[in-house]
């Protein structure tokens, strides 16, 4: 039931970043609410269930935005992989351990674009306007994390929310 409305939520939400946020005067503001289900999933959903809904929410953002097939899906399945490794190596759970996921999905975001797309290999990198660009991606889906998880199912990010349903699963 969980990867349902997880689904269900990522394509509402790729649905906005690719209309209605995009070209638009929030566009430096994008978060990236793929990325912020998927550290839910590394959480609430137990492993083979979960590590396939990462892949599809990734493979629904490359489709959205218009990205090489395939990448944003690798992206997903790694930040699934490291969730389920904080989860079962650091013992902890709720916001604290969601930020910090989310902070090593930022800082390997450019490392594994670059690596898998040659034209982003280089100078490129170096340029500002990339970097203000993943900056503002950041405070975005900063920002947010906490009003995406007042929406979600119970035990997505360790809170009830409004549309709150059945307990997840827990491994």
């Amino acid at each position: 039931m969980n990867e349902i409305v997880l689904v269900l939520v990522a394509a509402a939400g790729c649905l906005l970043q690719s209309t209605l946020i995009r070209g638009g005067p929030l566009d430096l503001f994008t978060p990236d609410t793929a990325l912020i289900l998927v550290i839910s999933a590394s959480f609430a959903l137990p492993f083979l269930r979960g590590i396939l809904t990462s892949f599809c929410l990734g493979l629904m953002t490359d489709l959205a935005s218009g990205f090489p097939e395939g990448a944003n899906a690798l992206l997903a399945t790694v930040v699934f992989l490291l969730g389920k490794g904080i989860q079962a190596k650091m013992f902890f759970r709720g916001p604290l351990a969601a930020g910090v996921l989310l902070m090593l999905a930022f800082a390997l975001k450019p490392v594994l674009f670059a690596s898998l797309l040659p034209r982003l290999r280089g100078t490129w990198l170096l340029l500002p306007a990339l970097w203000t660009t993943w900056l503002g991606e950041l405070v975005a889906t900063l920002v947010c994390m906490p009003l995406l998880s007042l929406l979600l199912p119970k035990g997505l990010f360790g809170e009830p929310g409004p549309l709150a349903g059945m307990e997840s699963p827990r491994e």
